[in-house]
């Protein structure tokens, strides 16, 4: 669950509100998210591939 509390965006995990370093964004009705800061927060590996320009997450 993504949320704003004052001036920053959070994300709730196991009950708890972890605040997150970027700001959880809507455009046009659709919902951005700060994917490498949520993965991180939830102990997801990420990894980047500069040649296709992909972000993975998990193993």
């Amino acid at each position: 669950m993504f949320g704003r509390q004052g001036d920053g965006s959070v994300v709730q995990q196991n009950g708890f509100y972890v605040p997150l370093e970027a700001c959880v964004r809507f455009i046009d009705d659709i919902l951005y998210v700060p994917v490498r800061a949520v993965a991180e927060e939830f102990g997801i590996k990420i990894f980047w591939d500069n040649t296709t320009q992909t972000v993975y997450l998990g193993e």
